[in-house]
């Protein structure tokens, strides 16, 4: 049996269920037949075509862009997301993406993978005293912020901002460094940072490392260094001047 007939000008359905609708249903079905007014029927084959798109093909970029009007909230401003802050500095692609999803709250610390209908003891694995989130785990974990102290020791406003910050967003302000070589470690230092204490959470968790303040600044150091193969101006100095002069590189006194 024929779905739809055309007669004259008009096309009628024949829509033949199996039982009867129920009372919500019956509002769907009329939201159907309101769309299928608008169809018209053609000689020839059918064929599929995608509407949101030129072509007529379905691509992934015209799927974002109509589901994305759909869901935007015309009395909401749109927060553009800060490119500066990770895909337009000098760091390896995987740590961009690191910084890109800490930002946006979606690394798999403890509260997200239980949030994901995991059940895993929320209690952070390097201090043991508080539930690890983002926040916490990254800037405000007692053991955390005592790396955070010692790096950041020649400029302790910046260290006492930590108490006050509520995400990642904080990496936004983070004010520019001293000169020369300094100004490039400190701009590499929160990224150095940030990442090393990721992986010492992770190295605790599944290779039950233990976790050791002097390994953990020497391999900021030492991930700064390496970042630092780009810039041409690191030919004049040595790694083991960041070991020696730590202090003086971040104040700007040295370097």
């Amino acid at each position: 049996m024929e779905m739809a007939t055309v007669e004259g000008d008009g096309i009628i359905w024949n829509f033949h269920f199996r039982r009867n609708l129920f009372n919500w249903e019956q509002s769907d079905l009329d939201n159907l037949m309101a769309i299928l007014q608008r169809v018209v029927f053609y000689d020839g084959d059918d064929t599929w075509k995608w509407r949101w798109s030129r072509s007529c093909r379905f691509t992934v970029r015209s799927m974002y862009k109509e589901l994305f009007a759909r869901s935007r909230d015309e009395t909401r401003e749109i927060q553009v997301f800060p490119v500066e802050v990770t895909w337009e500095k000098a760091i390896p692609p995987k740590v961009k993406m690191f910084i890109w999803t800490t930002i946006l709250g979606r690394i798999l610390t403890l509260d997200n993978l239980n949030r994901r209908g995991q059940h895993l003891n929320p209690m952070c694995v390097m201090c043991n005293s508080l539930d690890e989130g983002i926040t916490h785990l990254l800037l405000h974990c007692s053991w955390s912020l005592r790396i955070w102290d010692a790096m950041l020791k020649p400029r302790e406003e910046i260290y006492f901002d930590l108490f006050m910050v509520e995400n990642l967003e904080w990496l936004i302000a983070w004010k520019p460094g001293p000169r020369t070589l300094g100004s490039k470690v400190w701009e590499l230092l929160r990224y150095a940072l940030i990442w090393t204490l990721w992986k010492r959470r992770n190295a605790g968790i599944f290779r039950q490392d233990n976790l050791s303040m002097r390994n953990t600044m020497n391999e900021v150091r030492a991930t700064i260094w390496f970042w630092l193969s780009v810039w041409e101006g690191r030919n004049t100095y040595r790694y083991c001047d960041l070991l020696n002069h730590w202090e003086g590189i971040i104040s700007g006194a040295w370097g």
